[in-house]
């Protein structure tokens, strides 16, 4: 082989090992690059799959609490209806109480009742009345008077006393005992004692009017009452009463008179 020949193989060889040095660098060199993408790739992908773990993984939060939630709030409602249940209970409890309370009273009263009422009729046969023409509150009225008895507020004594009626004593009369003005009646209609207490109550037009009345008809004033425009005339027997009240019927200057009668509740001493 000549020496042209060697320097021409010797280029070549040199050439193809440059060809082959190079070549191997560029897929060295891409390789590199593909590595680098399929990382940033799994990174990228890692990044976005993590909110959607996260979005999981609240979304599995939440609807485990919505049966906590749930549970709070039935246990809650649950304690609610139970103290309702529990007032309207001590409620019922309290009615429950104040009805027996109640109808223990009502029987209470009943049998207090039905005692007066017996102690009322055996008072009444034991006791004589006679009737009294008395119009106390409309013409239909019927009262009886009791002529044995005596009543008044302070001038009986304790022991003398058949009952009380209201600040009135009822007892029976001595035959010494004066005769006084006010008397024990009796209500058939009503069957309600009351008493008469012998004071005449008349009402005028003008308080200027009362000297000329006082005068005019011999009265003895108990006590005036200006604002009602009404006298009421010291007690007297009940036949004077009766026929100055007759009197009075017929003067003009009267608006209205009447017999006083006082009506409470009475019990035996």
């Amino acid at each position: 082989m000549s020496f042209r020949n060697e320097k021409f193989v010797a280029v070549l060889f040199f050439v193809l090992i440059t060809i082959s040095y190079f070549s191997i660098r560029y897929h060295k060199k891409m390789n590199h690059r593909d590595d680098s993408r399929l990382s940033q790739s799994s990174i990228n992908n890692n990044i976005t799959s993590q909110p959607k773990k996260v979005v999981q993984i609240n979304k599995f939060v939440s609807v485990e609490s919505q049966p906590q939630k749930k549970i709070s709030m039935t246990s809650s409602e649950n304690r609610h209806l139970a103290s309702e249940a529990s007032n309207q209970n001590i409620l019922q409890q309290e009615l429950t109480s104040r009805k027996k309370a109640q109808w223990k009273w009502l029987e209470a009263k009943k049998v207090v009742v039905q005692r007066q009422s017996q102690i009322q009729s055996q008072f009444l046969n034991n006791f004589p009345r006679k009737p009294l023409r008395l119009h106390v509150f409309d013409e239909n009225d019927r009262w009886s008077i009791f002529d044995n008895l005596v009543v008044a507020e302070d001038d009986i004594a304790a022991y003398d006393t058949v009952f009380s009626l209201g600040t009135y004593k009822v007892a029976i009369r001595k035959e010494e005992q004066q005769e006084v003005p006010a008397k024990l009646i009796f209500d058939e209609n009503q069957k309600v004692f009351s008493v008469l207490t012998g004071r005449l109550v008349v009402k005028v037009k003008e308080l200027a009017l009362v000297d000329q009345l006082v005068k005019d008809y011999d009265f003895e004033v108990d006590n005036l009452n200006t604002e009602i425009k009404t006298v009421f005339v010291k007690a007297q027997s009940l036949e004077k009463i009766k026929n100055k009240k007759k009197k009075l019927e017929n003067d003009i200057r009267v608006v209205s008179s009447y017999l006083e009668v006082v009506r409470d509740q009475w019990q035996l001493n």
